[in-house]
């Protein structure tokens, strides 16, 4: 089906669960679905990251990964580095409580056969009391996967993440993964406090991160806005321009380079892409499905914005946080990949892929 300018294949249901969540008792909580998608291409395949909450786990296309069943596991990202090996880089926030107010700690865990296994977990916040991975707009008002990673081909990995406290914290390791430095404190505090880090490096090799505070804030930029923004999202195309998406006001905003932001659609927090041709695409949520809108001619035009189809099939899901990168797009802009999470009370859960492609490089072939 041709919708907002590429072909879909139709949504293929990857994971499915119980749709069970009952009252918060920490660890002890009963929970039984699936959530928290996040995708990434590798060789042209799409692989997928998501939760079984009944396992307290994260999965990578069915291997366990985190393989802590005591404690709850949420909101993975995934990044995987090309090279020979490929590297698969996951992160995620493991729901430890080690005295503080909020459970939370940031872990890794790096493959280097594919993602066929993964490494022992590494625990980058070693063992805080700040409620590591929660990004708080108030004392009562939080979303968790308050995190993001990136790894370059020089093998530098870069974490990053927001305490509950108010800090934005990275950690680096410059090796693919091996060992990573202390948390560097970057941004936030108590009275303003940092979410939803976003990281990306130009094609200098310059990391920039961006996070919010009710204004947008990259690197030593700060963009103030009249309304909470909320949820950035940061790339770079080849020619070093800069390409910024974000949520407010019920609104998906989007700027390139200086340019004056512009509203894209109503919705809130997108996820971001771009291809190496000039093709833009952004992902966001709607109370049912997913918002997705392409510019295929560097961003100058948005010409039409849709859900995806059969994304509004049931209730979304995104139960501990909509703080998600859902989105992949291959550098040559062949393929495109969206995940979403559905949760219907009392009957049941899923992990959906949703695929595409410009018309004139459609293929029905597996993606």
């Amino acid at each position: 089906m041709l919708v907002a300018g590429l072909l879909w294949q139709g949504g293929t249901e990857i994971a499915v669960g119980a749709g069970t969540r009952g009252p918060w008792r920490q660890n002890d909580s009963r929970y039984d679905y699936v959530d928290d998608p996040a995708v990434a291409f590798h060789e042209g395949r799409t692989r997928v990251a998501w939760v079984d909450q009944r396992r307290k786990d994260v999965f990578l296309d069915g291997v366990n990964v985190s393989r802590s069943p005591g404690t709850f596991s949420w909101l993975p990202r995934l990044h995987i580095t090309p090279g020979n090996p490929a590297v698969f880089h996951l992160l995620w926030q493991e729901i430890l409580f080690t005295g503080g107010s909020h459970g939370g700690d940031i872990l890794y865990a790096r493959s280097t056969d594919g993602g066929k296994t993964f490494s022992t977990p590494l625990n980058l916040s070693g063992g805080s009391k700040a409620g590591d991975g929660k990004g708080r707009t108030s004392p009562e008002r939080w979303h968790n996967g308050s995190l993001d990673i990136i790894a370059a081909p020089d093998g530098t990995v870069v974490a990053a993440w927001t305490e509950y406290e108010g800090r934005l914290l990275l950690a680096v390791s410059k090796n693919r993964g091996k060992v990573f430095s202390q948390p560097q404190h970057v941004g936030g505090s108590d009275e303003r406090p940092a979410r939803a880090p976003s990281l990306a490096f130009a094609p200098d090799g310059k990391l920039h991160v961006a996070w919010t505070d009710g204004s947008l804030h990259i690197n030593g930029e700060t963009i103030e806005r009249t309304a909470y923004a909320d949820a950035p999202k940061i790339a770079f195309d080849p020619k070093g321009r800069l390409h910024l998406a974000w949520s407010e006001d019920g609104r998906v905003m989007y700027r390139r380079g200086l340019e004056a932001p512009r509203v894209v659609a109503k919705g809130a927090f997108p996820s971001l892409g771009l291809d190496a041709k000039g093709g833009v695409y952004l992902a966001w949520e709607l109370e049912r499905g997913v918002g997705f809108a392409y510019a295929g001619d560097g961003g100058r035009v948005f010409a039409v914005t849709a859900p995806i189809p059969g994304s509004a099939r049931a209730p979304s899901g995104g139960l501990q946080g909509k703080l998600m990168d859902k989105l992949a797009v291959t550098s040559d802009g062949s393929k495109v990949a969206v995940v979403h999470s559905t949760f219907a009370n009392g009957e049941r859960s899923g992990i959906w892929l949703f695929r595409a492609s410009p018309p004139s490089r459609f293929s029905l072939g597996s993606g």
